[in-house]
């Protein structure tokens, strides 16, 4: 039984590597297999705080273990969606959910971090060791940042979920750089400084977290073309300056292409409104439809 179970678990992570690998390019998927390699150290992680931290009668500590699962879970989450669904408005879904999770996740850091605070404990990391994570922090931070940046506008939105969620992560991981580097750069420590520290970039990740909701009801909502209608206006002005049009509604095909209702305050001959849908979908990546053809 075991071993049938063992061999469908390895099945299912070979199909889905397969699956990955032939819906994205190479950027994205390899981004996509890191984020399940590094969910497995995560958790093995997690449950060893929360084992330590039951066997050492602390629930402090097994609330940080439930953070770092809480973060793995959102992270599997949107995997989830990437791997069973290319139907966008079901990734939708798995994007929220995603949100929730790392809302729920960083508001138990909080309350770990507040506890740090009143009950501060002295750690000593060497130079070297310090001047590591500080590095690696930074970058993180600088290459997740990047990601979302650059994912805002992915046809896939749960790309951009894992940034985002990836960015908080980041942020996280200065309460322990400060720790590091205050560590041998002080010689009086002031440990509660952590805590502080740490309750407000978990502060933070409650926001990205409230940021991916927001901008998944905005995505959703069809009557909302502010977005579209901006960039439209741009096209527009630069390259048919004497049309202007009106964006109405929007909606999304299976595959994740947006389309636009629009609608001309004048005329406009067939030839030119091919041009323009053929600039929208360069340039905007908005295919668009005339409401009155």
């Amino acid at each position: 039984m075991g071993r049938k179970t063992f061999k469908k678990s390895i099945d299912f992570v070979r199909a889905s590597s397969h699956k990955i690998q032939s819906d994205y390019n190479a950027s994205a998927s390899r981004t996509l297999h890191l984020t399940a390699l590094s969910g497995l150290g995560n958790i093995l992680m997690g449950l060893f705080k929360i084992a330590s931290g039951v066997l050492a009668f602390s629930i402090f500590t097994c609330v940080n273990g439930c953070y770092t699962l809480g973060m793995v879970l959102a992270r599997y989450c949107a995997l989830a969606g990437v791997v069973r669904t290319k139907d966008i408005s079901r990734q939708y879904r798995y994007y929220r959910w995603s949100g929730i999770i790392l809302i729920v996740a960083s508001c138990l850091y909080i309350a770990y971090s507040i506890r740090m605070y009143f009950h501060p404990t002295y750690t000593t990391y060497h130079p070297y060791i310090a001047m590591g994570i500080a590095t690696v922090t930074f970058v993180e931070i600088g290459l997740n940042l990047r990601g979302v940046l650059v994912f805002r506008k992915n046809r896939s939105p749960l790309l951009h979920a894992l940034k985002t969620i990836n960015l908080a992560t980041s942020l996280i991981s200065l309460v322990l750089t400060q720790a590091a580097i205050l560590s041998f750069a002080d010689e009086v420590q002031n440990p509660a400084s952590n805590g502080i520290l740490g309750a407000l970039m978990g502060g933070c990740a409650v926001l990205l977290g409230v940021y991916m909701l927001l901008r998944m009801r905005r995505i959703t909502n069809t009557a909302d073309c502010r977005r579209e209608q901006k960039a439209l206006n741009r096209m527009m002005k630069k390259h048919f300056p004497n049309y202007a049009l009106t964006a109405v509604e929007k909606g999304f095909t299976e595959q994740g292409q947006e389309i636009v209702s629009v609608y001309f305050l004048t005329g406009i001959e067939p030839e030119v409104w091919e041009q323009i849908c053929g600039e929208a979908e360069r340039r905007c990546r908005l295919q668009l439809r005339d409401i009155e053809g």
